[in-house]
């Protein structure tokens, strides 16, 4: 349109609801945090994101992994069904879990492979759901900046978030569902015009598998070049080729994990500053309101 040139009305109606669109309030499954989930294969380096994450950006980091064995300490939720499972050679003396001697069956078992995944899995994924629940409830009580922690207790069971521990794994306090807030309902999950929200990250090689979409708002697939995945696994963790291969054929691959995540970041470059480049990107343009 040349400069003062009118609008018709057809126009200027057009104009008005395209403004209206972009001022609706996009949906979020949480009332008070944004949830987001990082993904990827093994050694693409996950780990680098989340510290990045929780120091610049002062996000809860959930790992799934750490969640998985604090549930299995004694006492805990995969404690006593890994014994009916397993018997009890998988213990040491004083009654913990001997991970390699579960490894060890689990190699060469796929039936006891499958059942501990259905034991583990759904455990870790109803504790997160917890944890993320406590920490919505924290951020509607007022959010602050201080969220800066990603420490565990001194047993491992508990996560905090700025010096205010989070609850250790157990069963949901009483009136308190075990599932994430219903989208649906009133006022849940909008986000409104000038309002800050606290950031968790949750992180799991198998969220997609394990739907996590239901307590993410997005998951972000971390892709790095299988051969530098290789050099790295070599070089900080000392694996095999042979290893290695079984692993990377063990998982998703890149097409797959990228189909089903919302961004891919590319950490394929040992300049890490592009991979925090992107990172802010993504967060600036599908999280805005983590910047207000």
């Amino acid at each position: 349109m040349e400069n003062g040139e009118m609008m018709t009305g057809t126009q200027a109606e057009a104009a008005r609801e395209q403004s209206d669109v972009q001022k609706v309030p996009p949906e979020r499954i949480w009332g008070q945090i944004i949830v987001l989930g990082i993904t990827g294969g093994v050694g693409a380096g996950k780990s680098t994101i989340l510290t990045a994450l929780h120091e610049q950006y002062g996000a809860l980091i959930i790992e799934c992994d750490e969640v998985g064995r604090a549930l299995q300490q004694k006492g805990a939720a995969c404690y006593e069904p890994m014994r009916q499972l397993f018997g009890d050679g998988i213990f040491f003396p004083d009654g913990t879990i001997d991970r390699k001697a579960v490894a060890r069956l689990i190699y060469a078992d796929a039936q006891k492979r499958e059942a501990l995944s259905r034991i583990v899995h759904p455990a870790v994924k109803a504790e997160v759901r917890r944890l993320l629940e406590a920490f919505d409830r924290q951020s509607a009580a007022g959010f602050s900046d201080s969220f800066q922690g990603r420490e565990t207790s001194k047993d491992g069971t508990a996560c905090q978030a700025g010096g205010q521990n989070m609850p250790a794994p157990g069963p949901m306090p009483a009136g308190q569902p075990d599932r994430a807030p219903d989208p649906q309902r009133k006022g849940t999950g909008i986000v409104h015009p000038g309002k800050r929200r606290a950031l968790a990250v949750v992180e799991a090689a198998l969220l997609i598998d394990d739907h996590y979409e239901e307590l993410c708002d997005e998951i972000w697939y971390i892709h790095t070049d299988d051969e530098k995945r290789r050099v790295r696994l070599r070089e900080s963790r000392h694996y095999s080729d042979e290893r290695i291969t079984r692993m990377f054929e063990a998982q998703r691959s890149d097409a797959s994990f990228r189909r089903h995540t919302q961004l891919t970041i590319d950490n394929t470059d040992d300049f890490v500053q592009n991979t925090f480049r992107q990172l802010k990107e993504g967060l600036q343009s599908h999280f805005p309101e983590l910047f207000l």
